[in-house]
């Protein structure tokens, strides 16, 4: 934006897969391109429908000096940091081996925090995260948020945009717990406003926004579709269950350094720790699987689920969501993966399960 670039594009490794390099596009506002823009962009590249530079015709690459700098100051601008630095609580950052490591030491320093840092390093011989890797970690990060006495534990992911929060009593929190929680601190600090999530969020949202007489828009899952209604929509909030927080103005894209300083200058403020705000949100309980599903067979897979569950369809706007009497379930299809997720919410985690396995007989008979 600074710098009044048509495009820019980023890359970046994956934690939990070897063999994948991620290739993030953004246009002139940093948002990523519009699905049919995207779409041509994909077929010009795997069509090979682009011009070749001849070699005096090749650009030039030039460094930007000071980018961290630039971010830094920023992303502080937005926040009070005479307040924290006054009061400079501690909190546990494990910056994942990512590329929150180049950042972290600086931004926190700078805002007043304390901070215990921890897998600060990047490059080629990291090695990859597996399911059972990154539930040791949080576990890890949880004793040491709680042994320290800290408020506030976070685990970034490889680009730092996306954050896992454990609060001051050491529970890592569920992705739609943590959502609904900065929801809240969100419209407190705003008094109300509009807020942007995902349609596989918890209706969670919807009881906390119903608190503050908020108005709450559900949008396709994906950074692309909560980005870009955020910035249409004027939103206060908008984010996702994966831990995904765009808060304006200091973020118009998920930034996790953001949404850290957003969330330490509320409990501060408010003289609240972040347990105390979690136990009171609203309950409701979910329950998740997931099955493989080919990209071939997934239009005849949903037109079939379509004519079994016609009668309780409420939502086909990202996938197929359903109504039950003992609450709803989304199934999902992953737009980048061969995955098909089928998510339930309930009153209760036994209803909630009961759900899950109710559909998933029924997609299995389906795929079938």
């Amino acid at each position: 934006l600074k710098h009044g670039l048509p495009a820019s594009v980023m890359t970046s490794t994956s934690l939990t897969r070897a063999d994948v390099v991620r290739i993030k596009l953004l246009d002139r506002n940093g948002l990523p391109p519009a699905l049919k823009d995207e779409k041509k962009i994909e077929r010009i590249i795997f069509r090979e429908e682009f011009a070749r530079a001849r070699p005096g015709e090749l650009g030039s690459n030039m460094y930007v000096e000071g980018h961290i700098e630039e971010y830094v100051e920023y992303v502080l601008s937005n926040f009070d940091v005479k307040l924290i630095t006054k009061r400079r609580p501690l909190i546990v950052v494990d910056c994942a081996y990512g590329s929150s490591s180049q950042v972290a030491p600086i931004l926190f320093e700078r805002a007043g925090l304390e901070t215990l840092l921890l897998n600060v390093h990047m490059g080629g011989d990291i090695p990859v995260r597996t399911a059972e890797d990154l539930q040791r970690y949080t576990s890890r990060l949880a004793t040491i948020v709680k042994g320290m006495k800290a408020i506030l534990g976070v685990m970034f992911d490889e680009d730092g945009d996306k954050i896992l929060l454990v609060d001051d009593k050491g529970r890592s929190l569920q992705g739609d717990e943590a959502l609904a929680a900065i929801v809240k601190m969100a419209l407190d600090d705003r008094k109300g406003g509009k807020v942007i999530v995902t349609s596989t969020a918890s209706r969670m949202v919807e009881a906390v926004a119903e608190e503050h007489n908020a108005e709450v828009k559900r949008v396709p899952y994906g950074i692309r579709g909560i980005a870009r209604s955020a910035m249409e929509e004027g939103a206060v909030i908008a984010g996702d269950e994966r831990g995904s927080y765009i808060i304006p103005p200091a973020s118009q894209t998920p930034d996790g350094f953001a949404a850290v300083l957003f969330i330490v200058e509320y409990l501060l403020k408010n003289g609240l720790s972040l347990s105390e705000l979690v136990d009171g949100l609203p309950k409701m309980a979910m329950a998740h699987r997931e099955f493989p599903l080919s990209f071939s067979k997934r239009g005849p897979f949903l037109r079939n689920l379509m004519d079994n569950v016609r009668e309780s369809v409420v939502d086909t706007m990202d996938g197929i969501k359903l109504l039950d009497e003992r609450g709803w379930v989304h199934i999902h299809p992953r737009t980048h993966e061969p995955i098909v997720d089928l998510i339930a919410e309930a009153d209760s985690k036994e209803d909630a399960e009961m759900l899950v396995r109710k559909y998933l007989n029924l997609v299995r008979s389906v795929v079938e």
